[in-house]
């Protein structure tokens, strides 16, 4: 943000399963750089699933997809586009906008080296699972893991589609592709606990007996099975079984 002529578009990439942040850390972003967060008009967020449903229809997405991004650059060249599910995205999708992520002085006299494209993703995720327990068994700590050591196992693991296919990869236009990884059991009883004080079960300051923690904890799935440590699915459950215990 403080470069005022970058050479490139800011393009990340998160990788990793369900539950393990990825679009909670792009709210982040977005509400650390607009005042109005998600809600922004300069945020731009898509869903494969939402926006791009039927593969039929591809040619009036590779039509609306670039002009919308051209339309939002040009009301803010700082503008931040959220693409979710992109290893659903309809094939050549991606490669329409990979234009925008290169190193051009301008397209059609406008200047996209300003804007940020976040691409969430499940590219990886078995490969990532396999490193972060391989680590665990040999009691290295998951933070000495570097984004070098993972890039690697994202770009080259056997469930490649078309984000993986797609001109990002190829052209080498992401700055950076960002692992995620399960969470561990230590940091969903955090999460419980937070549900239990944002639901007002306890009141702030106050006590939470561990007991009833673990009661929650029982009613989640953890793996692998030799050694029950992972969530498969990070905090998404933690609400609901907060409420089933705590009403119980």
């Amino acid at each position: 943000m403080t470069d005022q002529n970058p050479p490139k578009a800011l393009s990340l990439a998160f990788h990793g399963g369900t539950g393990t942040g990825k679009n909670y850390i792009s709210s982040i972003i977005a509400e650390s750089l607009y005042t109005n967060g998600m809600e922004s008009e300069f945020v731009h967020f898509f869903s494969s699933s939402h926006h791009f449903p039927n593969k039929e229809d591809i040619i009036r997405y590779k039509t609306d997809l670039p002009k919308f991004i051209e339309r939002g650059v040009q009301k803010c060249k700082r503008s931040l586009f959220i693409f979710d599910e992109v290893d659903e995205m309809p094939k050549g999708l991606m490669n329409t906008i990979a234009p925008f992520m290169d190193y051009y002085q301008n397209i059609d006299g406008v200047n996209y080296r300003q804007s940020i494209f976040l691409f969430i993703s499940n590219i990886g995720t078995n490969a990532l699972n396999k490193k972060i327990i391989e680590y665990f068994k040999q009691g290295l700590d998951r933070k000495s893991i570097t984004i070098k050591d993972m890039e690697h196992l994202i770009k080259t693991d056997n469930e490649s589609n078309e984000f993986s296919r797609s001109q990002l990869f190829s052209h080498h236009l992401m700055t950076a592709h960002i692992p995620f990884f399960p969470m561990e059991k230590k940091h969903v009883r955090q999460c419980v606990r937070n549900q239990l004080l944002s639901k007002k079960y306890y009141r702030a300051g106050g006590a939470i007996e561990d007991e009833v923690v673990e009661n929650i904890m029982r009613e989640l799935d953890f793996y692998p099975d030799d050694n029950s440590i992972f969530s498969p699915l990070g905090c998404k459950r933690v609400s609901d079984k907060v409420d089933l215990v705590m009403n119980d």
